[in-house]
């Protein structure tokens, strides 16, 4: 998508035509990549191009053995209003202990997005896995870690994982930066 087409499609008439014929589609600027959370360090490390300047989300996948397995789920949590990014946004530490049951036993990570090929840093947060999650109907679980503004341009992505979790890594997680819109 280029930043002409990705216009067009806000358009009102010629926007819904540009959608009927599928060229609005947004594909993700980090194709889902698979991370192992066994222990901390760097857990992923690419490049990738932004072809439209606007908010990208950075978003977990996990991969449960079953549907059911799914549904009862402990780990990754249950949450689905934390307000994740924007002025409302809630932390991990934020919650009192009491109230964390719902939030699973998120990951830890640090994400590192620097502009290429200056090397400036374009964002740096360190999120943990509580925001909101979705499913796919069957095995798969979605959450959104984070809302990233990024302008048009080549970064590189650097994970780090802060604390070793393996009953998450048997889920398979996965990492993906996507447009996460219908616009």
């Amino acid at each position: 998508m280029t930043a002409t087409l990705y216009a067009m499609c806000q358009k009102p008439v010629i926007g819904i035509a540009l959608w009927l014929f599928n060229l609005c589609a947004f594909p993700p600027l980090l194709k889902e990549t698979p991370i192992s959370v066994l222990a901390p360090g760097t857990v992923l490390s690419s490049p990738f191009s932004v072809p439209v300047s606007k908010g990208y989300f950075l978003s977990a996948r996990f991969t449960f053995p079953s549907t059911q397995e799914r549904i009862s789920d402990t780990l990754v949590g249950s949450e689905f209003d934390t307000p994740c990014f924007g002025p409302a946004a809630k932390r991990f530490d934020d919650f009192p202990v009491s109230a964390r049951t719902h939030l699973g036993k998120p990951l830890r990570l640090k994400a590192i997005i620097k502009s290429r090929p200056s090397g400036s840093v374009a964002y740096a947060q360190e999120i943990a896995s509580i925001c909101r999650s979705g499913h796919n109907g069957a095995a798969v679980k979605t959450q959104v870690l984070s809302l990233i503004w990024l302008a048009e341009g080549n970064y590189t992505i650097e994970v780090q994982n802060v604390e070793p979790r393996p009953e998450i890594d048997a889920l398979h997680p996965s990492l993906i930066i996507h447009h996460g819109g219908n616009k």
